[in-house]
C-alpha cells in the first residue's frame, strides 16, 4: 500500500457515500459524424476541490472530470469535449475526528474514484445524444490519482 493510501485508509474504512449530485456540465462537438475524423485520442483530466468542513458527520467534495476526443488526422483538433462536476456527500461516524489534511487527501484520491461510474454513464449517454459512437472509458485506477 502506498503512503498516500495508508494515510487515508482510516477514512476509507468508515466513510459512506451518501449521495452524488451533478452540479455542472458542458458538452461540445465540432463534428457531425465519426466519419469526420480518422484517428482519435481520448484525453482525460481530473481534479477535486478540498472538502467543505464536515457538518454533523457529513462532508462534501466536488470532483471534476473533463474528456476530450482529439483528432490526430488530418489536423489536431478537439472533436468532442465533455466535462462534468459532481458533488459527492460522504458520511463519517459521529465520533470520528479527521484532520483537514486527511480529508484533503481523501478528496484528491477517493472522490474521482467514487465519481467515475457516474462519469462513465454521463459521458456515454451524452456522446450518444450527439449521434456519435459511445465513448467507452477505461477503468479508473487508483494509482492514476496518486
Amino acid at each position: 500500500m502506498t503512503e498516500e493510501l495508508r494515510k487515508i485508509s482510516r477514512i476509507v474504512a468508515v466513510a459512506q457515500l451518501q449521495s452524488v449530485r451533478l452540479v455542472a456540465s458542458s458538452a461540445q462537438s465540432t463534428i457531425r459524424s465519426a466519419k469526420d475524423v480518422e484517428q482519435v485520442e481520448l484525453l482525460i483530466d481530473t481534479s477535486s476541490q478540498p472538502p467543505k468542513p464536515a457538518e454533523a458527520g457529513v462532508f462534501y467534495v466536488q470532483a471534476t472530470i473533463h474528456a476530450r476526443v482529439v483528432s490526430r488526422k488530418p489536423e489536431e483538433k478537439t472533436a468532442v469535449s465533455v466535462q462534468a462536476t459532481f458533488e459527492l456527500a460522504y458520511l463519517l461516524p459521529a465520533d470520528m475526528q479527521a484532520s483537514e489534511e486527511e480529508l484533503n487527501d481523501f478528496a484528491r484520491i477517493n472522490a474521482i474514484f467514487n465519481a467515475w461510474p457516474y462519469w462513465r454513464e454521463f459521458i456515454q449517454s451524452t456522446v450518444t445524444r450527439m449521434n456519435l459512437p459511445p465513448v467507452v472509458l477505461p477503468l479508473f485506477r487508483l494509482q492514476d490519482a496518486i
